[in-house]
């Protein structure tokens, strides 16, 4: 069976009656285009790698320490609850979490339409909302630029789940791949290989990039952004070079949190469209 995982990205997103078979036939005719048969003999015949593919992906987001879009009740039986479901109204701090949560799913379904060069553009854009200010972001040129797809210089951005507690100014330096495969240890790599040129001020480095991140100081820090997530030897090095990676569900938290509760989620992609413009342009 063909992309799975983009019909458990589906279901995680559009829970039908909070029933997993239910909801991966939806998901099969909207993402396979068939019919509700063809739908449901492919959903049972898929039914438990399916869950466990679901499973796996909550455990992700339970790691990352982001708000869940599912909590698993039952394994054995396939049973769980959609997460906003679980919060209740009785103070305005929880209102505001679930109105801010509820926005994922289109958020989400917009970073998914971008193209390459977009998805390197809002990344730069993720880097504003965590703190950095406008003259202190920068988007590559398109192509081979030493691995490098964006820079940045943050005062601080322990306000969002992705990044470590950060009190101190860091220099961002980061990677964006809108692929459709996991990104592959090679690119963490890479990435490292730039960090450590950064931090001799290698020459081809000074002439290609802007003066701002080698005037600074302050710590250099790598970041990943992969749209289909990573191998398992690519989180594992990322790891041992202390390197920060995440996924689209990363950026889609980040951007529904950075929002006020008065923005509604088709007001939020005109934003986001409009701010993309103004970085590719």
């Amino acid at each position: 069976m063909k992309n799975k995982l983009v019909i458990v990205d589906y279901i995680l997103r559009n829970f039908y009656k909070n029933d997993f078979e239910l909801s991966a036939v939806e998901a099969i005719k909207r993402i396979q285009n068939k019919d509700q048969i063809e739908a449901e003999y492919i959903a049972n015949k898929n039914l438990n790698s399916l869950w466990n593919m679901f499973v796996k992906k909550i455990d992700e987001h339970s790691e990352s320490a982001m708000f869940p879009y599912a909590v698993i009740n039952e394994r054995s039986t396939q049973r769980f609850t959609n997460y906003c479901t679980l919060l209740k109204n009785d103070s305005l701090k929880t209102k505001r979490l679930k109105l801010k949560l509820s926005r994922r799913a289109k958020i989400y379904e917009f970073i998914e339409s971008l193209t390459w060069r977009e998805y390197e553009a809002i990344s730069v854009l993720i880097m504003e909302f965590v703190g950095a200010k406008d003259t202190r972001i920068h988007l590559t040129d398109p192509g081979n630029e030493f691995g490098v797809d964006f820079l940045a210089l943050i005062p601080s951005y322990g306000k969002y789940h992705l990044f470590p507690n950060k009190t101190k100014t860091s220099r961002i330096i980061g990677q964006s791949k809108k692929w459709k495969t996991k990104t592959p240890r090679e690119r963490i790599s890479l990435l490292n290989d730039a960090l450590t040129d950064f931090k001799r001020r290698r020459l081809e480095f000074i002439d290609k990039f802007p003066s701002w991140i080698f005037s600074s100081k302050n710590s250099i820090h790598g970041l990943v952004f992969s749209h289909s997530g990573f191998q398992s030897g690519a989180r594992d090095l990322a790891n041992d070079y202390g390197i920060t990676i995440g996924n689209s569900y990363d950026l889609t938290e980040i951007i529904s949190h950075h929002f006020e509760v008065d923005k509604t989620p088709d007001r939020i992609i005109e934003i986001l469209k409009d701010r993309l413009n103004d970085i590719l342009n």
